[in-house]
């Protein structure tokens, strides 16, 4: 039993389809399903005999934020997203606050972040 497996039993957290635990997945921001014998999850495009139908249909589902928001709100979510990284790097520089000229300078900034944060890259 792994540690996500013993946190649902202690938890008596219900299971989809009774077998399977839902958590969410930092790495791909979906929830996710995991298959109690194989080491596929339905981010990982794994599957074996027992979990592909199954992970099929989870993946279906509207298992995303941006499943549930306008494409107004999924630009500012996805600009509070790569926020975070930004704040991230900035102290890990010894920085105030995030410096949009500096990270760009080094690189550190992609076409699409330069477009999310056009005002700021260019004061």
């Amino acid at each position: 039993m792994n540690e996500e497996e013993a946190f649902e039993t202690l938890s008596y957290q219900k299971k989809w389809k009774d077998k399977y635990g839902v958590s969410w997945c930092d790495l791909c921001d979906v929830a996710t399903i995991s298959c109690p014998y194989c080491p596929a999850s339905s981010c990982n495009g794994q599957a074996c005999d027992s979990c592909f139908d199954d992970i099929d249909e989870f993946n279906r589902k509207k298992t995303r934020v941006e499943d549930y928001l306008t494409e107004e709100e999924i630009k500012a979510y996805h600009k509070s997203l790569r926020l975070k990284k930004f704040i991230v790097i900035s102290m890990r520089d010894g920085d105030s606050e995030v410096n949009w000229k500096k990270l760009k300078s080094e690189g550190k900034l992609s076409d699409i972040d330069c477009e999310l944060f056009a005002k700021e890259v260019e004061h």
